[in-house]
């Protein structure tokens, strides 16, 4: 808890002390109580005053000013009812001006709850609730009728206008706090738990409160100079202003609604039955006011049709997010479905390109490598047949010589080798792309088996490259098309095939230098035999000469 919320209870359990010492032991100081009593909502005034400096979001904000407005109301009621009462020594009637910015209080309070709730897009909900509150108020005044307005008729100087008035704002204030009673109950995702439950009690315990107070005001019980109502009034005040403390911004995605209590659930959904038995079984009692409970009854009946109506179409409002909220989990399914094949697609193909490069290990000539290629990619591919063409030659006798095969059988078909740009393998060659034939000749060529043969659905030709130059070119076929996955494995075992082949004609070339070194080396050496022999030869003729000149 922070420093600014334990001040905060400690100056309402404070004021609360203070003033129920004042009701209890010093009533007779009727300007300290005045002035005690002011304190309180300007107290509630302070507490919202100082959240509002706090806090970020708008709609929070928003709400917290139209409850400051509301108190605001409540204090002036508070000043207009202590003038009236301590200064100028006039009883308040029981609906005086100082009531009137009381119910201000409670029609703003209402609002500001309204506006939460609806402006978290329960609209439905919000006009159901406050339809409740209606049917509620229906059954109060009826029965405030039948117990109280009408044999009050009888009793009263007061005029008839007088008396209804005196009788229909109470109904008109339980009602409107009965809904915002509902409405924190069916909303509990948009409100902090400690605001909900200070609001609550405050609500809760101002009914109270008021009901008593209408209730001595109608049999002349009420003392307006000596109550500690206003304790509870104003306790009730500072309890709301309280929870502005902690009015902390909560998960905008609502909880479940099961989490809620379902006895609340079932009160709400039988309320409208509920209501009718009331009123029914009343009739039956007092048999003599069945006019004024049929009356009562109508009312309700049209409310509860307009409820029921309401109900129906935030039905099909549900249902309809239910299918929204239902197509976007299929599109997220599927959308997970497509990550997955994704995902295993991905994992298939490193790992082929994985098997196909341990394969280069230890190969030293083209034609092992060519033949182990064939032999493991034409089966990965998915394809029937295969042929592996390599560059032969430079210049003008540069050809495509085929070198190994996968499941050729020899037919006559096309040439053994290709010049640059001569057919597909040759065109291939020259544009350095991948050429592919969707639509092949019957008498192009066959793929034979045990059982028959079947011409190819399918025939890529694919260039193999390194650094920008074409080594080799690499033609399937397959009775069934290649895939795009396929297609992408053979372009990526390409790329490591023409590093390989590069490799190897290096090192083929490396050996070739290594092997005219040594020749060269060779024949140096027996020509510096041969020169040593002769050297041999001419010394001992000379060796001879020398001898003769001597004799």
């Amino acid at each position: 808890m922070v420093p600014l919320q334990k001040y905060s209870i400690t100056s309402m359990v404070l004021y609360i002390f203070i003033y129920a010492i004042w009701v209890f032991l010093w009533p007779e100081m009727k300007l300290a109580g005045a002035i005690i009593g002011i304190i309180g909502p300007f107290l509630t005034l302070i507490f919202i005053a100082i959240s509002l400096q706090r806090m970020k979001e708008k709609e929070e904000k928003t709400f917290w000013i139209i409850v400051f407005i509301g108190c605001f109301s409540y204090f002036i009621g508070e000043l207009i009812w202590r003038y009236r009462v301590f200064y100028l020594g006039i009883d308040e009637p029981l609906f005086g001006w100082g009531d009137l910015f009381y119910n201000l209080f409670v029609l703003i309070y209402s609002v500001a709850v309204f506006y939460k709730v609806y402006i978290q897009r329960k609209e439905y909900s919000t006009i159901q609730v406050f339809f409740d509150s209606l049917i509620m108020m229906t059954v109060l005044t009826t029965i405030s009728w039948v117990y109280f307005l009408g044999p009050l008729f009888s009793n009263t100087t007061n005029s008839t206008f007088d008396v209804v008035i005196s009788l229909s704002y109470p109904v008109a204030v339980f009602g409107i706090l009965f809904g915002v009673i509902l409405l924190f109950l069916t909303s509990m995702a948009f409100f902090s738990p400690v605001l909900l439950i200070l609001n609550t009690i405050g609500i809760t315990f101002y009914i109270i409160a008021e009901t008593y107070y209408v209730y001595q005001s109608i049999y002349h019980t009420y003392n307006g100079h000596f109550t500690s109502l206003t304790i509870v009034w104003n306790s009730c005040l500072l309890l709301i202003g309280l929870s502005s403390f902690f009015s902390t911004k909560v998960n905008s995605i609502p909880r479940k609604e099961t989490n809620l209590p379902k006895f609340f659930y079932i009160g709400q959904t039988t309320l409208p039955l509920l209501s009718l038995s009331i009123l029914f079984f009343l009739a039956l009692i007092k048999k003599e006011a069945i006019l004024s409970y049929f009356i009562g009854g109508a009312a309700l009946l049209f409310l509860i049709v307009i409820r029921q109506v309401i109900t129906i179409f935030e039905n099909k409002t549900l249902v309809r997010k239910l299918k929204d909220r239902t197509e976007e989990l299929e599109v997220t399914q599927l959308e997970l479905m497509e990550l997955k094949n994704a995902a295993e697609e991905q994992s298939w193909l490193k790992t082929k390109i994985a098997e196909v490069a341990t394969m280069y290990s230890g190969i030293s000539n083209l034609d092992t490598l060519a033949q182990l290629f064939m032999t493991k990619v034409t089966l990965m591919a998915g394809a029937s047949y295969g042929v592996f063409y390599i560059k032969k030659g430079k210049g003008n006798t540069e050809r495509f010589q085929k070198l190994a095969a996968y499941a050729y059988n020899h037919q006559a078909v096309g040439e053994e080798s290709f010049r640059l740009g001569e057919g597909l393998v040759g065109q291939c060659a020259v544009e350095n792309r991948i050429l592919s034939l969707d639509q092949v000749p019957r008498d192009y060529i066959e793929i034979t088996s045990g059982l028959g043969s079947a011409p190819p659905a399918n025939v890529l030709i694919i260039p193999v490259e390194c650094e920008g130059e074409v080594l080799a070119v690499i033609e399937l076929a397959s009775l069934q098309s290649f895939s795009d996955l396929e297609e992408k494995l053979l372009k990526e075992v390409m790329e490591n095939l023409g590093i390989n082949i590069k490799s190897i004609l290096g090192n083929m070339q490396v050996e070739k230098l290594l092997q005219e070194s040594q020749a060269l080396t060779e024949e140096l050496q027996s020509q510096a035999e041969e020169l040593q022999s002769q050297q041999e030869e001419l010394r001992i003729m000379n060796d001879r000469l020398m001898l003769g000149k001597h004799c």
